[in-house]
């Protein structure tokens, strides 16, 4: 069988030819694979031979990554399943490809709320920092086995436990942000200046509310929402009886609000975590 450049229209002789795992022949070109690619030898140092070059990857994943080094619109990748995406992403790693890298980082980004433990395990095994800090709290859910086998790397896990303990360190901070039970007197923390120390006897049930939404929104491996969305919801009332609300209830809601929000978005993001030669 001839090895074929699966690039269309392509008029480059192939002198290289290379084998997938599944056994199919991809055609290329010496210069190409030099000139866009970090990880292949230089074409004059390559003797010709007949005999294809055993690659690990798939078909698919070598079909594509042909069109990056040819001088052609890119094939659109945002239609790959997740397993194919990230086996294509491992090996424009692998390769150095730089065209390829950059697409499958920006696909990456864009499916993170979806697969935020794939993301992250793509983020740190390649040191793309901004990628790891929007996945990782929407990780914190996961116990440490699990993420031991999704990250399948030392450092990378003790960053990630060293995160979830400061992370959660600040969930039970907002957890305890909240009147005395058993009493309409505002927390210290709640009163407002303008004097108004008493809240009305809706103010626990609201605090129940929210802080049973944390839990169910923010340590969730499904939803994974930030913090910051949850208390922005507007489906949140202030109040089980809005009418009956004095200023105190408004006053304690907004302090609550950004104590919690800023004291979150005050953590350390992961990366900070994570020391690495560079």
């Amino acid at each position: 069988m001839t090895a074929q450049c699966p690039v269309p229209g392509c008029r480059i002789p192939v002198d290289v030819a290379l084998r997938s795992c599944d056994k199919a022949l991809i055609g290329a070109h010496k210069a190409n694979l030099e000139q866009y690619s970090e990880a292949f030898p230089p074409s004059d140092s390559v003797s010709s031979s007949s005999e294809p070059v055993d690659l690990t990857e798939s078909a698919q994943t070598l079909n594509l990554l042909m069109h990056f080094v040819h001088k052609v619109q890119y094939p659109d990748i945002y239609g790959l399943k997740d397993e194919e995406l990230f086996e294509l992403a491992d090996a424009a790693e692998k390769y150095v490809i730089h065209t390829t890298m950059a697409q499958c980082n920006l696909c990456i980004r864009s499916r993170l709320e979806k697969i935020p433990v794939k993301a992250l395990s793509y983020a740190v095994k390649y040191g793309y920092r901004a990628v790891m800090d929007v996945a990782a709290p929407s990780t914190i859910s996961n116990d440490t086995a699990f993420m031991k086998g999704a990250l399948n790397d030392d450092e990378g896990l003790y960053a990630w436990l060293q995160y979830k303990t400061t992370y959660l360190d600040g969930m039970n901070m907002i957890l305890s942000l909240k009147g005395v039970p058993g009493r309409k007197e505002a927390p210290a923390w709640a009163r407002s200046s303008s004097g108004y120390g008493y809240l009305c006897s809706n103010w626990e049930d609201y605090a129940r509310t929210v802080q049973g939404s944390i839990h169910q929104s923010n340590l969730s491996s499904t939803t994974g929402s930030p913090l910051s969305s949850l208390f922005a919801a507007t489906s949140i009332v202030t109040c089980a009886n809005p009418r009956g609300c004095r200023l105190a209830c408004i006053s304690a809601k907004q302090t609550w609000v950004q104590a919690a929000v800023g004291y979150i978005d005050a953590v350390p993001k992961l990366s900070t975590y994570l020391v690495r030669a560079s």
